[in-house]
């Protein structure tokens, strides 16, 4: 017979085994709300560290650029990408509370990213002026042999002027993105995202700058869509350019390539 004490160990592991199952169902769930993204250089050169981590319970963050992640979007970034694209290092601190924040601070190299968990605010600094950052819940998964250094990711928040209701007609006034002359060679991975609460976009990709997906379909017919506040994930493919169109006017939207 099962006693007492093993009747309760083997309701402990059932239970802890269907908390791993959950977690790892809702990690694997369509994301709704991802949201977060900023790409900006940072404010002033800080050399060496300014304030400890402990003044900064008090809202202080002299020498730091201050990334306010909760207040702009009303909850912690689940997973936030850090890619510094230089020149030179970047330094992070992070909270997931705003009271305790890491130990010390988290070096990142010209051209390399790395993944914040929970994160309620961030602070930023940097030897250089210049140094580069991008900030984004839009995880780069193949990022690991990919050098973020600026130059050598595209990168552009623009604006459709002219959309159609019908692909085929947007196509002919869609933006086109040669990616493969600002980066000499293709994207590998990457996104699109639609920033509008209303509109849809209409993504056309090309493997050569040429093909756009319209060989035997005609031209524009074949496309992919993002919903509003959405993206386009894309990882793996072979980018040389793409066209980015809307089925209304004055839409923004963002493309992130590498």
């Amino acid at each position: 017979m099962v006693g007492e004490r093993d009747a309760n160990q083997i309701l402990q592991n059932l239970s802890d085994a269907i908390a791993k199952l959950t977690a790892t169902i809702e990690k694997s769930l369509p994301r709704k709300d991802i949201q977060y993204y900023i790409n900006q250089a940072v404010t002033y050169a800080t050399p060496t560290v300014p304030i400890s981590r402990e003044v900064f319970a008090t809202g202080s963050s002299a020498g730091y650029d201050r990334i306010r992640v909760h207040k702009d979007i009303s909850r912690n970034a689940d997973e936030l990408q850090v890619i510094n694209e230089g020149p030179g290092s970047l330094y992070l601190l992070y909270t997931v509370d705003y009271q305790n924040w890491t130990q010390n601070e988290i070096k990142l190299d010209e051209g390399k990213a790395t993944i914040l968990n929970n994160v309620y605010e961030l602070r930023v600094r940097a030897p250089r002026a210049t140094c580069t950052y991008t900030a984004t819940e839009y995880i780069q998964t193949t990022f690991k042999n990919v050098d973020f250094k600026a130059g050598r990711q595209y990168i552009r928040n623009s604006t459709i002027t002219t959309g159609n209701v019908y692909p085929a007609t947007a196509y002919t006034t869609a933006d086109t993105h040669s990616v493969n002359a600002s980066l000499t060679k293709n994207a590998t991975t990457g996104y699109v995202k639609n920033r509008d609460n209303s509109a849809t976009l209409f993504i056309w990709i090309s493997l050569d700058g040429t093909e756009y997906g319209q060989s035997g379909a005609g031209l524009g017919t074949e496309y992919a869509s993002i919903q509003p506040n959405s993206a386009l994930n894309i990882d793996g493919g072979e980018v040389y350019s793409l066209k980015v169109g809307a089925d209304t006017n004055s839409i923004n939207y963002e493309v992130f390539l590498a």
